[in-house]
């Protein structure tokens, strides 16, 4: 999919609006668990060209985003369940929450993992375990579920099965 809006736009000082700028350069840094490190050129063609850092979460690329008006929601095809618990890359507002339910290959909920039983996710964490019912261990029926996710001012950034 293309993503129109700049990822990475000019600032409001006037000598970053020229013809490719800012232009970032070759190469991603993992500067902490939490965090990407990006370096681009800024003040093309101006005798103070220079370079800067930016930073982003890790994958903070793109996100699945729920506006704080009514709820959104999304069901992911059946994927392969290896692991022990469900983690999540996710921001949300004061006010946002994150339900999270696993359903089994036709889509029916698992006994104690639906949208009811989940504890409400309001946080700003990349590796946030989702818990039901305060319990955060996961185990579903077969190899593969899905995960419906019911969101309301929040930013799902990515998501994975993960072992203790």
């Amino acid at each position: 999919r293309r993503f129109r809006e700049p990822f990475l736009a000019p600032d409001l000082d006037r000598h970053n609006w020229v013809d490719r700028n800012p232009i970032v350069g070759p190469g991603i840094l993992h500067t902490s668990p939490e965090e990407l490190s990006l370096y681009y050129s800024e003040r093309l063609r101006d005798p103070e060209c220079r370079f800067r850092r930016c930073t982003i979460r890790t994958d903070g690329f793109v996100s699945l985003h729920a506006p704080y008006k009514g709820w959104a929601e999304f069901t992911t095809p059946p994927l392969a369940f290896e692991g022990n618990r469900l983690d999540l890359n996710v921001k949300t507002s004061g006010g946002g929450t994150v339900l999270v339910e696993l359903q089994d290959e036709r889509g029916n909920p698992v006994d104690g993992y639906n949208l009811d039983d989940c504890d409400p996710i309001f946080c700003d964490e990349i590796d946030r375990t989702v818990t039901w019912a305060g319990n955060g261990a996961v185990s579903a029926p077969g190899d593969r579920c899905q995960i419906r996710f019911k969101m309301r001012d929040a930013h799902l950034f990515a998501f994975q099965f993960v072992s203790d």
